[in-house]
């Protein structure tokens, strides 16, 4: 009696171990990583010879969302001619000037002599940017290069989500917990919805068309 006893104990001890030894868990498709925050360049051209209000406001404005150290501008000019740098140090002046206006406390100016008469002058700052988490690939089939049925179990399915959300972020800078709203916060972008709800037209926006047409 005993002995019956005693196989059974070790009996259930065995299964006990080959149980508990099986994994019974499948990977999940849904990525649960976490949305990271990256340093980027950024860069935008602009008139060496002219400045825009309209163009010295949008960058501004991306700038105070995500910028992070100075801003810099490369201003060319042709060689050869001393007019032709110091007017290229007097428009250097009135940028720095504009983006001055805009609250953008260190902007730093250069001059490069080229012979290439349409050079434009390059403004340029590090940006914060959010961004999907890593090893996150995207879904061939969520742009409708394959059938999904082909890519099902091979592929995360929330890495589409994750990169969704991260281009919805608007101050990645929220995410590493830094203080302070920039001048557009959320009840100034809330009050453009709520005059369109109520009938208001926005005033056409400046600046961001890709022709002149």
């Amino acid at each position: 009696m005993r002995s019956i006893k005693t196989s059974s104990i070790c009996c259930f001890a065995v299964c006990a171990f080959l149980l508990a030894a099986c994994d019974v868990t499948t990977p999940s498709q849904v990525h649960t990583g976490e949305i990271q925050v990256k340093d980027v360049m950024k860069t935008a051209t602009v008139d060496p010879a002219h400045v825009s209000s309209q163009t010295v406001e949008i960058i501004s404005k991306d700038y105070a969302m995500n910028g992070d150290g100075p801003m810099r501008i490369v201003i060319p000019y042709q060689p050869g001619s001393p007019l032709e740098k110091i007017a290229a140090e007097a428009e250097g002046a009135r940028y720095q000037k504009a983006f001055a206006a805009k609250g953008v406390k260190d902007f730093r100016v250069s001059y490069t002599a080229t012979a290439e008469p349409k050079a434009m002058a390059v403004v340029s700052y590090m940006a914060l940017a959010a961004e999907p988490p890593r090893n996150c690939q995207h879904n061939s089939a969520f742009y409708g290069a394959v059938a999904m049925k082909d890519v099902e179990g091979k592929q995360d399915i929330g890495c589409e989500i994750k990169s969704a959300q991260a281009q919805m972020i608007a101050r990645p800078a929220d995410l590493m917990g830094m203080p302070g709203l920039p001048q557009d916060d959320a009840r100034r972008q809330g009050a453009v919805v709520e005059k369109y709800k109520a009938g208001v037209q926005n005033t056409e926006l400046g600046g961001l068309t890709a022709s002149g047409k």
